[in-house]
């Protein structure tokens, strides 16, 4: 399940959160590039900035000084654009006659969601977007231009 699924490119890995320490199960998907696109590339840096995040999380300082520390836990992560698990009830075929329903499909935080699927939503950052570490500065600057233009002139 975790090792690189080639066919479907899930790319999924399991973040566990275990007395204090962040584990990670799920080898790094390595391939330099495959046909127009670099699968490899996308996933290492969702991965990457997804990991960040949740370090991030983890370990948050508030405004009196204290540092607030998220509990015990274990969450899957896939990267790929993609519809990871349908629920086992849905009257709708996302995945076709060649895979078997089961009766209790894995919860993934992935990219996308769909209808019937067990996909939660979650935002992923990489090479396109921009990484995790400067997405601060990227909405700063977003602010700024917003703010420098008056509704009116936005109409046009």
């Amino acid at each position: 399940m975790y090792k690189v699924n080639e066919v479907q490119d899930a790319a999924c890995f399991l973040a566990q959160h275990v007395d204090g320490k962040l584990y990670v199960v799920g080898e790094q998907d390595e391939r330099p590039s495959r046909g127009k696109w670099n699968p490899g590339r996308l996933f290492h840096t969702r991965r990457r900035n997804a990991l960040q995040l949740l370090q991030r999380a983890i370990d948050t300082k508030q405004k009196d000084g204290t540092t607030t520390t998220l509990g015990d836990f274990e969450a899957t992560f896939c990267l790929h654009d993609c519809m990871v698990s349908q629920k086992a009830d849905s009257a709708h075929g996302v995945f076709g006659g060649q895979y078997r329903k089961v009766s209790d499909p894995i919860l993934a935080f992935t990219v996308v969601k769909y209808v019937d699927s067990m996909n939660i939503p979650f935002p992923m950052w990489d090479y396109a977007t921009g990484f995790f570490s400067h997405w601060g500065d990227k909405i700063t600057a977003m602010r700024l231009t917003a703010l420098a233009r008056d509704w009116q002139s936005r109409k046009s």
